[in-house]
This record gives structure tokens, C-alpha cells and sequence, in this order.
């Protein structure tokens, strides 16, 4: 795979003033009023996979048994709530849990570390809590660590264990990631709904947002109480999809916008939102090859992955060199391919570091054939 941001903080903002005038401007806004159940749904967990600095990454879940640890402040009362939102999870998911906590100070086998605050300079007033992941080379949710202040456990626990399954977002309908709780005390149904569908077995780490939701809005369709035929259901689902890769096209061109709840977070970046251009041309490249939501076209993919190369993508780069050295749908051209790399490379992507290195030492003499030092036609020199 390709190589990516390896840590990704994901604070909530469940509390306090910030939270507050959030919960306002979603109210007030007509952009979250959906027209029923379906819509609302669909509309939830496409939120529910950008963060709130405004990205829409890639897909990461646990692979593993989940080893937990309840560390600090007034722990002991705590647990029973945290461990409450734990098993409501592991429920969900089917994933195994098990917990390890051991005296402080002492080493612990604990992948997830729930560490209770009375205060802490990470945690000021509008934030009560805030969940950081790291992922493995394959995506994969390796460490997580959330932090809470104890006054604000009984609002953060299952709000924060849905971040450390590995959902980002804080979407505006009914679920526990809101910004304004419907509930705090338990997972709602959507919740339930995202954690069964995040983790069966063909979901897996490394998907991309488009990729993640078909399953997702498949499982939104699917739903017994839409008061809809099953058909209509499906069938809304298809354009829900697809006016969201609409709206993806629109974003790496430059001419859309991010998630509008992201928008409305308060915590949105600048530049993780430009980035946001970047990576939406990387999985619409994806998309095109794999004819998810979109009917396969190589041509069309080599196109979408170049918008992205072009605007320093190392991930768009690594692909399209690998494209271009092995003729995969388009013409065979090393030396471009090895420009392409060379970027990625240079930009810290240790892969392409790797193939590069690979790339020089064998001269790859076996590619090398005449003809073959022309341009791709359907390229942008780097």
C-alpha cells in the first residue's frame, strides 16, 4: 500500500461553549434536515467518514483482539461506564475485547488506553475528550489512546469508543459522534448500524471513502423500517452514491467543497481541506479502476490520478508510476514513471523510496524496449 499519514487526532467536541454554538448552527441550518429516515442515514454515515479538520481518509478498523487499559483520575468509579460503551462495541462489531489494566507504572499489552484527566493541557474547557490513532503499514488501527477529562466521562465514553473503532466523524443525525448527543448514555441504532458494517469481513482496512460507502449505504438501505420498497431504498441509495462522487469530482477540481458538517465544526483546516482536493482525485483514480459506483475506465482513472500527482499526491504518484512501469492500461513509459516516483519519493513517501531504489539498482532492463521512452498520451509531464 501506499505509504500515509501514520497518526490522526480526532478531538470531540461534546461539551462546553464551542460545542454549543455548534449544536445551534446545526439546528438552524436547512442543509441537515433530511426528508426521512433514508435520507437522514445516508446523509449520516457519509459524514460519518470525514474528521473534523476536514478529510476524508482511508478506511482503518481494528485486525485484532482489542486490549484495553482505564488509567487515571478516579478510574475505578469510571469503569463501569467505560466498560459499558466497550462491550456495546465489541457487541456491535464482534470484535474481542479484553481488558489489561495494570497498576500505573507498570508496562501494559494494552493496544486501546482510555487516560482519565482531572486536567490536562490537551483538554481545555470546550474539549472534554480526545481520541488519538496510529496505524500499521497496512491501515490498520494499531495504538489508540483517549484522553477524557473526568467530569465528562458519562458524555464521552461511547462517543469516544466509536472513534477508537476507527469511525471519524461527527455527523449531524442521530448518533452517539454528534456534536450535539441525542443520546450519551448508550449506542443508537445508526451507531449499531456503522460498527456491524465497518467490521464484516469484506470491509477492510485501506478502503477508500467511496469504497466504504457502498457498504455502508447498502446497509442504510437495507433497513426494515424505511417505510419504503426495498427497490426505492436501493435505488436512493445508488444516486445518494453517486451524487456524492459527483460532488468528490467537483472537490479535485477545485470547484466543490468539503463535507458541510465539517465546515460547520469550527475545527476545519485550511490546508487539510486543500489536501482534501488532492486525495478526492486519488480515490476517483481508485474508483475508476475498480468500477466502484463509476463503470470501469483505466483512461478515465489515469486522469483522475493525475489531477491529484500534479498537486504533490505522493500516494497518486506511487500509482501512477506503477501503472505507467508496467503498461497497466496505458502505454509503458519507465522514464516517466521514475520522474513520478522520484516526487513521491522526495516527499517522504517511503514506498516509492523503496521502488525507487529498486527501480535504479535493477535498471529494469527488461522494460527498456524502444518505443517505449514516448509519453503516455493520456499524462501530464510532472
Amino acid at each position: 500500500m501506499p505509504q500515509f499519514n501514520q497518526s490522526t487526532r480526532i478531538p470531540a467536541l461534546t461539551g462546553g461553549l464551542t460545542a454549543l454554538l455548534v449544536a445551534l448552527l446545526l439546528a438552524a441550518s436547512p442543509t441537515v434536515a433530511h426528508a426521512d429516515k433514508l435520507d437522514d442515514n445516508l446523509q449520516t454515515v457519509w459524514e460519518s467518514l470525514w474528521d473534523q479538520r476536514g478529510s476524508a481518509g482511508l478506511i482503518s478498523r481494528w485486525e485484532q483482539t482489542v486490549t484495553f487499559s482505564i488509567t487515571g483520575h478516579d478510574a475505578d468509579s469510571h469503569r463501569p461506564l467505560i466498560l459499558k460503551a466497550m462491550q456495546a462495541a465489541a457487541d456491535a462489531s464482534a470484535v474481542a475485547i479484553s481488558e489489561v489494566t495494570v497498576p500505573v507504572g507498570n508496562s501494559s499489552t494494552a493496544v486501546l488506553q482510555f487516560e482519565i484527566y482531572k486536567k490536562h493541557a490537551d483538554l481545555p474547557d470546550t474539549q472534554p475528550c480526545v481520541t488519538y490513532s496510529k496505524m500499521g503499514p497496512n491501515i490498520a488501527l494499531a495504538t489508540v489512546t483517549v484522553k477524557l477529562r473526568s467530569e465528562y466521562v458519562w458524555r464521552c465514553a461511547h462517543h469516544e469508543v466509536m472513534h477508537a473503532w476507527g469511525i471519524r466523524g461527527h455527523p449531524s443525525g442521530k448518533t452517539a459522534l454528534s456534536y450535539f448527543p441525542y443520546r450519551d448514555d448508550q449506542l443508537l441504532p445508526i451507531d449499531q448500524l456503522m460498527l456491524k458494517t465497518w467490521y464484516r469481513p469484506l470491509f477492510k482496512s485501506g478502503l477508500t471513502p467511496i469504497e466504504a460507502l457502498v457498504f455502508l449505504s447498502s446497509a442504510v438501505a437495507a433497513q426494515s423500517d424505511l417505510n419504503i420498497s426495498v427497490e426505492s431504498a436501493v435505488q436512493r441509495s445508488a444516486e445518494f452514491n453517486n451524487r456524492k462522487v459527483d460532488e468528490l469530482k467537483a472537490l479535485a477540481t477545485g470547484k466543490g467543497e468539503v463535507s458541510t458538517i465539517v465546515r460547520r465544526s469550527g475545527l476545519a483546516s485550511e490546508s487539510v481541506m486543500l489536501e482534501s482536493q488532492s486525495r478526492a482525485g486519488f480515490y476517483l483514480g481508485l474508483a475508476y479502476i475498480r468500477g466502484t459506483v463509476v463503470k470501469r475506465s483505466v483512461k478515465i482513472a489515469t486522469e483522475w490520478l493525475n489531477v491529484a500527482a500534479v498537486k504533490g499526491h505522493s500516494p497518486s504518484q506511487l500509482v501512477l508510476a506503477r501503472m505507467l512501469i508496467g503498461g497497466l492500461g496505458i502505454q509503458k513509459d519507465v522514464a516517466a514513471a521514475r520522474t513520478w516516483l522520484a516526487l513521491a519519493a522526495k516527499s517522504g513517501n517511503t514506498t516509492a523510496q523503496t521502488e525507487l531504489q529498486a527501480l535504479d539498482k535493477n535498471a529494469l532492463k527488461d522494460l527498456l524496449e524502444p518505443g517505449n521512452e514516448k509519453s503516455s498520451p493520456v499524462l501530464s509531464q510532472p
